[in-house]
């Protein structure tokens, strides 16, 4: 138990931040943009790049980390934001992430002979697998398949968010390495 805390923690805090990162900064900015779509799907969801880096480190218990964290947000959206969201919208979600890094990685090795895949671009591909498998659960859940632009747009703000959260990662651990030296 005690070699699980430290991650757990780690997960948690980084999921927390980036949610609430995203409902209190890039939500209101989409809503400046966006009025109309702004309770349907947010553009850069970084959440999502929390998700699918903590299945990528650490496999199947990563998506036990990400539980505790999902929940406390979903509690937040649902009690104090009304949102109607499923109860069981939480682990779809991180249930979906762990799903994609698994069939991106073994179609990855099949095609391994023929493609030199980088890292970033496996994490890349399986966020997008990922993204989609979300979507589709969530769609599942909530019994909304006529709604394709909400699949479209839960898919372009998994990615873009994970995107955004991995360069954004990539420029301060930069940055730290140069302060360093």
């Amino acid at each position: 138990m005690k070699t699980h805390l430290i991650p757990l923690v780690v997960v948690s805090v980084a999921y927390l931040a980036s949610y609430s990162m995203t409902s209190g900064f890039i939500l209101p900015m989409q809503k400046l943009a966006f009025p109309e779509h702004v309770d349907l799907f947010c553009l850069l969801f970084l959440p999502h790049g929390v998700r699918m880096l903590s299945v990528y480190y650490f496999g199947f218990s990563g998506l036990l980390y990400l539980v505790p964290a999902s929940y406390m947000m979903w509690f937040f959206d649902t009690r104090v934001n009304g949102l109607d969201l499923h109860v069981l919208g939480a682990l779809v979600s991180a249930a979906g992430c762990y799903l994609g890094l698994v069939l991106v990685n073994a179609v990855a090795k099949s095609a391994m002979q023929r493609v030199a895949f980088k890292e970033w671009q496996i994490l890349l591909l399986a966020g997008l697998a990922g993204s989609g498998l979300n979507a589709l659960g969530k769609a599942i859940l909530n019994s909304s398949f006529s709604a394709w632009y909400l699949v479209a747009g839960y898919m372009i703000g998994d990615v873009f968010g994970q995107f955004a959260l991995m360069l954004g990662l990539m420029v301060v651990f930069r940055f730290i390495g140069k302060q360093q030296r």
